[in-house]
């Protein structure tokens, strides 16, 4: 994490691409005016629910909670120039019989990428999400840091044991990383993740759809996309050669609540540790939390946290 260590982190072997890309030495970036039209090299992409559920609708205090996500967002891409899309979740239905919310991420991030040819980096983050160090920029954050991304799956894990066979043959290391992702306690945790345009990442977008895949094995993948991209990658090495992994709360804290962990300081938000980002997971779905109230929490602390740095600094 920018800023300070951790006592759980530990260094991973970074990639070493075989043909770097433009965050070979990364430098913070530059602030990008509105008058700028040059593309940007990353894109933030929010997967959001603007036309409301599938089960209920939408009530006023959810259109405010989202109002807020996505002017978050929208502030910190404009602050350091990125570029950001929201992606209705709810137009995505890619197999009838599903909720329209899920299987969605991966699609609406292939007519991200499509839309934005001049852009390298794509940062999925799902709607109910809130930055709380928004001077770090994601080169500050991702790619100078560079040092802590593993290659090998357990090493930031923190859950049941991993089942994945570490001696897969043809698996190949010195590949570039197209995929940052992040573990919780159940495994992968796509509500936050980075993905490079790639050719690998056409094939990956392709695959996850497969329909033998799909007809074969959905309903053991309970998480949905979560499931599918381990289970490729438990089992596929062309897959594996390009995942990279960083520990989680170095861009993905969880709200207070959300672990269900034994060990619930290695995922839930620390504002002492300058945790980047809190991440209020499944708020929706479960009766004992609030999605509006924890987000004007964070939000409130957020602006607590910086307004105290700007009276100590200046009285």
């Amino acid at each position: 994490m920018v800023g300070y260590t951790k006592a759980y982190k530990r260094g991973g072997a970074p990639p070493t691409p075989k043909e770097p890309g433009i965050y070979k030495n990364a430098v913070k970036a530059p602030h990008r005016y509105f008058w700028n039209k040059s593309p940007s090299k990353i894109v933030i992409v929010v997967g959001a629910n603007r036309e409301g559920g599938v089960e209920k609708w939408k009530e006023p205090r959810e259109w405010k909670t989202e109002n807020t996500a996505i002017q978050d967002k929208r502030r910190y891409a404009l602050r350091h120039g990125y570029d950001v899309v929201v992606k209705d979740l709810t137009f995505q239905k890619k197999h009838s019989h599903e909720h329209r919310e899920a299987w969605a991420k991966f699609d609406i991030l292939r007519e991200a990428i499509r839309d934005h040819p001049e852009a390298e980096w794509f940062w999925y983050v799902d709607m109910n999400s809130y930055i709380m160090m928004p001077e770090i920029s994601l080169e500050e954050l991702i790619w100078s840091h560079s040092e802590s991304i593993s290659r090998d799956k357990t090493e930031y894990f923190h859950g049941k044991p991993s089942k994945t066979d570490s001696r897969m043959p043809y698996v190949d290391y010195d590949e570039p990383v197209e995929l940052i992702v992040s573990q919780d306690c159940l495994g992968f945790n796509l509500e936050s993740f980075f993905i490079r345009r790639s050719e690998w990442t056409d094939m990956l977008l392709d695959v996850m759809f497969d329909p033998i895949f799909y007809k074969a094995l959905h309903v053991k993948w309970v998480r949905e996309e979560a499931s599918a991209l381990e289970y490729f990658y438990d089992e596929q090495a062309w897959v594996r050669s390009r995942v990279g992994f960083m520990p989680f709360r170095h861009f993905n804290s969880l709200a207070r609540g959300c672990a269900d962990s034994d060990k619930p300081y290695l995922f839930t938000y620390n504002e002492t540790d300058g945790d980047f980002m809190v991440n209020m997971h499944n708020c929706r779905n479960r009766g004992d939390r609030n999605c509006h109230d924890e987000m004007e929490y964070y939000a409130q602390l957020a602006e607590e946290l910086h307004s105290s740095w700007f009276t100590n600094l200046f009285g």
